[in-house]
């Protein structure tokens, strides 16, 4: 597998993850959606950080 096919399916499987994570916090309720939008801004951020540094 290529460097680039890696990162394709690493996109394709966060987005997933974030959208699954989005839909089961909202369902039970935990967090509102602007609450949770400002994490996965945050996290987001962090790891674009991390991967410059």
């Amino acid at each position: 597998m290529l460097d680039e096919d890696i990162d394709k399916a690493a996109d394709i499987f966060l987005t997933l993850w974030q959208e699954n994570i989005r839909l089961w916090a909202t369902e039970k309720e935990l967090l509102t959606p602007q609450e949770l939008a400002a994490l996965l801004e945050a996290a987001s951020a962090a790891e674009k950080g991390q991967a410059r540094g």
